[in-house]
């Protein structure tokens, strides 16, 4: 019989290669070289002159040498990498990988393989750092637009981010071949920008760029994935609760208290009502270790049953949910998250790296060959226990040469069920990511 197998395009994962992960792309393996030319572009951007007359004061967070179009560099990386999405890989910490440099306290990326990141998402096109000091300056406003738009091209070849950098690319260029969009974006107060791009927006951006479609659309998206993603796993393994009680559960885990009304317009007033149902009954009872227990080894169950995918899917969705749900009624937020979702990533490691270790039990003592029949003996007859035969003399009543056998019982065994001793580790909270402060972009 064969053994379960990782599917190959996850195999990079149990790998030392340097890999981004992004739950939603899949891992990628980081080409050599790559990620000092993001930095180098990124260096030249965060100096481009444009960025000397949209100068404004930014939070603590940056250095004094970050300008604003540094600052928006931070944040578009975010909003690439996904709201609330998950990710990982020994170089999974991209922003700190790429943008350290322009922090008050730079800090090393973290390049464990086990590690897991994920972020919040405030940013929006067509920038959130560089409209405020462009005002209602209409050449201001025409220098605002075009460097945001330049600040796309630093991150060409983050593969995992290409589908969402060419949708956003896809918006300037719509935008700017319009002359009456290109006029609204002239005259339209600065902070409704953001409003006006995403009311423009056409369905196939929103299907790359869901976050554009508002909080409550974006809470609904992710529910959508979390449920088939669930369904899916619960239809193979043949096991699982029903996805309200799921997402009940990862609520609790999220501590939001109760459950928010924008599920009634994400999910539905009959689902929403199911929801809080299930929440109020799980609410006395649940305790964050044992739900952390239970949902690794289903998830564990679920890799070596060849769903590698769908837990992957179901764990990102879950992580997506949780920040959309503490962002609101705002954008979703960097969540402060309980899912075990590095106790997942070792476990594929476990799993699935592997090596034999033949044991000299299995030849030594493997059956012997069975003994060839003795001469006269009908091959196959029954022997031991319960196989006595009784000749039956010839007569009207029988037929000649037939046996009966004169045991009508059947003997089994059963074990004893003495006293057993379960011995199990003891409980350890599940390892945090990499909790990064920063903006909310």
């Amino acid at each position: 019989m064969g053994v379960p197998r990782l599917p190959e395009h996850l195999e990079v994962l149990l790998t030392d290669e340097p890999v981004l992960d992004v739950y939603a792309y899949g891992p990628w393996r980081v080409p050599d070289g790559l990620y000092e030319e993001l930095r180098r572009r990124a260096t030249a951007y965060n100096r481009d002159p444009r960025a000397i007359v949209l100068t404004r004061r930014l939070s603590d967070f940056y250095g004094t040498g970050t300008s604003a179009a540094g600052a928006e560099q931070w944040s578009l990386l975010t909003f690439l990498l996904g709201a609330s999405a998950l990710r990982g890989g020994s170089r999974g910490d991209v922003d700190y990988e790429l943008l350290s440099d322009f922090l008050a306290v730079p800090e090393p990326p973290v390049r464990d393989p086990l590690a897991w990141f994920s972020q919040g998402g405030r940013w929006r096109p067509p920038a959130l750092w560089l409209p405020e000091p462009a005002g209602h300056d209409p050449e201001r406003r025409a220098v605002m637009l075009d460097l945001a738009r330049a600040g796309l091209d630093v991150f060409e070849g983050l593969e995992p981010l290409e589908e969402r950098r060419r949708a956003l690319i896809g918006l300037f260029d719509r935008r700017a071949d319009d002359p009456s969009a290109r006029e609204r974006d002239m005259a339209v107060p600065y902070d409704r920008l953001e409003d006006e791009w995403a009311a423009d927006a056409p369905d196939a951006a929103l299907a790359v760029l869901p976050e554009l479609a508002g909080p409550v659309a974006y809470l609904g998206w992710a529910c959508a994935g979390f449920g088939a993603a669930h369904e899916r796993l619960v239809a193979v393994l043949g096991e699982g609760e029903p996805e309200p009680a799921a997402l009940a559960r990862l609520l609790l885990a999220a501590e939001t208290g109760a459950v928010p009304a924008e599920l009634a317009v994400a999910l539905g007033t009959a689902r929403y009502e199911e929801l809080r149902e299930r929440t109020r009954a799980l609410r006395a009872a649940f305790a964050v270790e044992p739900w952390q227990r239970e949902l690794r080894a289903w998830l564990a169950r679920g890799l070596v049953a060849g769903e590698a995918d769908a837990c992957r899917a179901w764990l990102d969705m879950a992580v997506r949910i949780t920040g959309a749900v503490q962002g609101l009624p705002d954008a979703a937020t960097s969540p402060r998250c309980r899912l075990p979702v590095h106790h997942f990533q070792h476990d594929v490691r476990r799993l699935f790296v592997r090596r034999g270790v033949p044991n000299p039990l299995a030849g030594r003592l493997a059956p012997p060959a069975p003994a060839p029949a003795a001469r006269g003996e009908r091959a196959g007859a029954p022997q031991g226990f319960g196989a006595r035969l009784v000749a039956v003399p010839s007569g009207d009543e029988r037929e000649p040469g037939r046996a009966r056998s004169t045991s009508g019982c059947r003997t089994s065994w059963t074990a004893s069920s003495g006293p057993r001793r379960c011995a199990r580790r003891s409980a350890r909270p599940s390892p945090r990511r990499r909790t990064r402060g920063g903006p909310s972009g």
